[in-house]
């Protein structure tokens, strides 16, 4: 009986071991993505121009799973190399955006893993579920500038001529010109010429 003890302590770290060692392996590409993407709040667009958080509008989300399979604790890949661009092109064409930023790369085990025991077979298959996550943004318009408000008229200052008097003494400046009144004062009448009387007969006093 102690020794069936024994052999189970002895061996039951050495399953326990064995039994985390299952996993995958594979190659994750972003070989063909048509949209500039970042891991970072910030987007360099097509132009190389970087473009900061508060340029950038979120218009919808980037998920894209992929499951990879291996064996032999992990050390043979059975998925081999996988491009997720097609994906990510698809959501972002989807939505009309310029690209992603905030990409993340999320792995975890299945649940093939979480058997008891048999992950410590070496052909055991193992597997991991990874998701691409990310945030599918769009730039925004740049307002142009307001145009400045519009100079005010130029206006001449008034013009001020200034009396100087005799003697030296100080000049006084004049002020506005009095508007000309013209009055009406009546013509007097027309001259009228005498005319002619005719000449008196004889004998006749004029």
């Amino acid at each position: 009986m102690s020794r069936l003890w024994t052999a189970f302590f002895i061996c039951a770290p050495i399953l326990a071991v064995l039994s985390g060692c299952a996993g995958a392996r594979g190659s994750l590409t972003f070989d063909q993505l048509a949209y500039p993407a970042s891991m970072s709040p910030y987007l360099v667009d097509r132009t190389g121009r970087s473009r900061s958080p508060g340029e950038l509008e979120v218009v919808g989300r980037v998920k894209v799973e992929k499951k990879f399979w291996g064996m032999l604790y992990s050390w043979i890949p059975l998925t081999g190399r996988h491009d997720a661009s097609q994906g990510i092109n698809q959501q972002v064409r989807a939505v009309s955006g310029d690209g992603v930023v905030n990409l993340t790369v999320v792995s975890d085990w299945c649940g093939l893993n979480h058997i008891p025991l048999l992950p410590a077979i070496p052909l055991w298959p193992g597997c991991a579920d990874v998701s691409i996550l990310g945030k599918i943004v769009k730039i925004k318009a740049e307002v142009p500038p307001a145009a400045p408000p519009p100079a005010p008229p130029e206006t001449s200052p008034p013009v001020q001529q200034s009396l100087r008097p005799r003697g030296g003494a100080t000049p006084m400046p004049t002020g506005p010109a009095l508007p000309q009144v013209e009055s009406a004062v009546p013509a007097p009448p027309k001259a009228v010429a005498p005319m002619d009387a005719p000449a008196p007969k004889p004998g006749e006093s004029a």
